[in-house]
């Protein structure tokens, strides 16, 4: 195989930098290039009451 492209998708606080990184590891792991990008999003996790949400269910 050649190149591989890999997508992630969900809301945000969902995991997917947590899988990303995993994945990422993974690849350098077993010796393999390995590119990793992501589309910002960090207006909406900002938002005060989103954060305290995710961070404290309230």
């Amino acid at each position: 195989m050649k190149n591989l492209l890999i997508v992630f998708e969900g809301l945000d606080g969902s995991g997917k930098t947590t899988q990303i990184n995993m994945l990422h590891q993974w690849f350098e792991n077993k010796k393999l290039e390995v590119f990793t990008t992501k589309q910002p999003t960090d207006y909406y996790r900002n938002d005060k009451r989103v954060r305290d949400y995710l961070d404290n269910g309230i």
